[in-house]
């Protein structure tokens, strides 16, 4: 207290603390957690139309990231590229200009969640990613090592180059928040899986 008038704001804001902090205990009150996790594993090409897509996308990639680099302002000459990509790869060509970097897309590029879409279905047993290039999206099979979460949010995906095998390997960087009590975790389990069954 300051002059017996207010309230003791440093003991409020120390009780308030540990709420603030979802991981701290997770046998308490609190059932979630924040947490990042990055999804590894590959994307296997549905076609070999949807290969030459994205390996189209590197070489856009490589020569928007060239362009903006040497100080170029005009986009139309990529017109393959989502406006998202455009962005980001201008703002690391920027940033890569200042340090005297040289250009990544030789060994992977980097996509924003909104320019991806990773799509479930009962029929089939893994993610299908679907990739938005121009003027076709590209399609990829998904073999991703991670459990489905509650609250599961994408963030950007990094795409490596092929394998020998014609692989492409891939992580996603994400948050999500997931039940913490095991209790609870198996009955909303089992509430979803009656809800997709029906």
């Amino acid at each position: 207290m300051i002059d017996g008038n207010g309230p003791d704001w440093a003991s409020e804001y120390q009780a308030a603390f540990p709420v603030i902090d979802l991981a701290r205990d997770p046998d308490d009150f609190r059932v979630t957690r924040q947490s990042k996790v990055t999804i590894g594993g590959l994307l296997v090409p549905v076609t070999p139309w949807d290969r030459s897509r994205l390996d189209k996308l590197y070489e856009l990639y490589a020569g928007a990231f060239d362009y903006y680099r040497r100080g170029g302002h005009d986009p139309r000459g990529f017109g393959g590229l989502t406006a998202t990509m455009q962005a980001m790869i201008e703002r690391s060509a920027i940033r890569a200009r200042f340090r005297d970097e040289v250009l990544l897309a030789s060994e992977w590029i980097s996509i924003d969640p909104r320019d991806y879409t990773v799509f479930e279905a009962p029929q089939v047993e893994t993610p299908v990613v679907c990739i938005h290039t121009r003027p076709e999206r590209c399609w990829f099979l998904g073999i991703l090592k991670f459990e489905s979460a509650l609250g599961l949010s994408l963030g950007r995906m990094r795409v490596m180059r092929p394998t020998d095998k014609g692989m492409y390997p891939v992580k996603i960087r994400t948050n999500w928040r997931a039940l913490t009590n095991k209790v609870k975790q198996e009955e909303v389990r089992d509430a979803y899986q009656r809800l997709i069954r029906q």
